[in-house]
């Protein structure tokens, strides 16, 4: 885990301001973060800060190819290293060189395009100071996050948004429509905007090029198959065994070689495949992680004996954590202070206790998000982007924690987009579901799709609802009116309400004024 952070001069006479940039690297922080790193020139300036302390000097960035003067950061990882060396063939040396490294190598042997080339999560910028051209670059399916801003002539860039704002270069102020588009639709903004004014998103599959001129293009280097339009409703045996080796390649070369790793596991379907799936291809310990909270309504927040059920089945070492209401206020401030951007979906909060409570840091950590979101348009595609993975981003981010996603790897995401039986919108993909039956006993496999549960603030009750009031009728939150008063005070009152739209757009409006008086105060 690490994070990225610059600026990149549109002009010959428009410069990047290096104390700027070094207020954007040191908001690049968490629990677990280590040194930092900034290299430049007039035109550009790249910087980086590690996760945690690296291994060995090499992996340390920005990296600088001393003969060409081409420079590297990338936030992430590759999962294709060794195809990458093979292709290289004498221009690079070793398979324990760095992915920064990796990415001058491929560029140099292939050009702009080499990014086609590169599988994994990433963000990264490339600097050829000879031809005046910064490449910017987000992973296929936008795992990882890369926000940008121009101001006064300069392209400026960070892993997250409090990075850019910490800047005070760029235009942080909140864009009023891009507000009510995030309480209307459960705390989402349509890439690339965001709920700043002068801030963006890099699209997921986005090759930006920023010209010596200061000219700017953007390309995209991939889009999801479109499923045929047949009435085919049932997988066939070819395309069922298909998926499931795609699925035991895509964990296979994201194990590591040895030491445990740790799923987040709710006893739905996805996280049960995924923990049989790592047992089966990983030799060392699989740890697992559930968390219970309490029932409100209708809605069960305990998740625990599911995931019981599957941990005793597979064999891991199982961590079943009950929540008490008590502590949910201050964990919902702990999961703002580590959100890149704002994020409304409850979901955001068990991700980050998940993330805390994880027994070693510096292992990774596994989600089995991704088969109903397997992206079948572009559509699809930035909504995947805006949902589940920068919830997954953002939290695991703040703990300095690798977060995999192997149902989201590209070869699986082509199959499932492509299968002619599809799903239902929301429902789990035909063909993912009759590889769960195969794999999984019946009771396991019958359970539907679930994410981690949190009642209190998709219902808005008790300690979270009392945080709803406090944040909202604040003094900061009226001076900024995000919303009508009269507006606000029947959302706040009317708690037969609160568990539809009302209660979701309320929460909504929580995090997010939360998130402001954090990080945009």
């Amino acid at each position: 885990m690490s994070g990225i952070a610059g600026a990149i001069a549109l002009t010959s006479r428009a410069r990047p301001d290096v104390e700027a940039v070094s207020r954007m690297v040191q908001a690049l922080q968490g629990h677990h973060w280590g040194p930092r790193r900034m290299c430049g020139d007039s035109r550009v300036i790249l910087a980086h800060r590690h996760g945690d302390l690296p291994d060995t000097p090499d992996g340390l960035q920005p990296v600088v190819d001393g003969a060409t003067g081409v420079a590297a950061i990338i936030d992430g990882h590759l999962v294709n290293r060794a195809e990458l060396i093979r292709g290289l063939g004498d221009t690079i040396r070793g398979d324990a060189v760095d992915d920064a490294r990796l990415v001058i190598a491929a560029y140099a042997r292939w050009g702009k395009w080499f990014v086609e080339r590169l599988e994994g999560d990433f963000a990264l910028v490339l600097a050829d100071r000879a031809r005046h051209t910064t490449l910017l670059a987000r992973d296929r399916l936008g795992v990882k996050l890369l926000y940008v801003a121009e101001a006064g002539g300069v392209v400026w860039f960070a892993s997250t948004m409090p990075a850019l704002i910490a800047s005070r270069v760029v235009d942080s102020t909140v864009d009023r429509d891009a507000v009510r588009e995030f309480i209307a639709h459960a705390g989402r903004v349509a890439s690339p905007g965001t709920v700043l004014t002068g801030v963006q998103k890099l699209p997921p599959a986005t090759l930006r090029i920023i010209d010596a001129d200061g000219e700017t293009r953007d390309r995209v280097y991939w889009q999801p198959p479109v499923r045929p339009q047949v009435a085919d409703t049932t997988p066939s045996r070819d395309r069922v065994d298909a998926l499931h080796e795609a699925l035991r390649a895509a964990i296979r070369r994201r194990l590591p070689d040895t030491g445990p790793v740790h799923v987040p596991l709710s006893g739905g379907l996805y996280s049960s495949l995924l923990v049989a799936l790592l047992t089966d291809c990983h030799l060392g310990p699989v740890h697992t992680l559930s968390l219970g909270f309490d029932g409100v309504g209708h809605r069960d927040g305990d998740e625990l004996h599911h995931a019981g059920v599957v941990a005793r089945r597979y064999g891991t070492r199982h961590q079943a954590l009950q929540v008490p209401v008590g502590e949910l206020a201050a964990t919902v401030h702990g999961a703002v202070d580590d959100m890149i951007e704002p994020l409304g979906d409850p979901e955001a909060v068990a991700l980050h206790l998940a993330s805390r409570n994880l027994p070693d840091p510096t292992r990774p950590v596994w989600f089995g998000h991704g088969p109903a979101e397997a992206p079948r348009s572009p559509e699809r595609l930035r909504d995947l982007a805006e949902g589940p993975l920068v919830r997954i981003d953002s939290m695991t981010r703040g703990w300095s924690v690798q977060a995999e996603v192997p149902f989201l790897d590209r070869a699986v995401v082509e199959l499932v987009a492509a299968d002619p039986a599809g799903a239902a919108p929301g429902e789990t993909p035909r063909l993912v579901s009759t590889l769960a039956r195969e794999v999984l006993p019946p009771r396991i496999a019958a359970r539907p799709r679930h994410c981690p549960a949190l009642p209190a603030a998709a219902c808005l009750d008790g300690p979270l609802l009392d945080l709803a009031r406090d944040t909202l009728r604040s003094r900061a939150a009226q001076e900024r009116a995000l919303v009508q008063p009269f507006l606000l005070e029947r959302w706040l009152a009317a708690p037969q309400r609160r568990g539809g739209a009302a209660g979701s757009a309320l929460w909504a409006l929580t995090v997010l004024e939360l998130w402001l008086q954090r990080h945009a105060a």
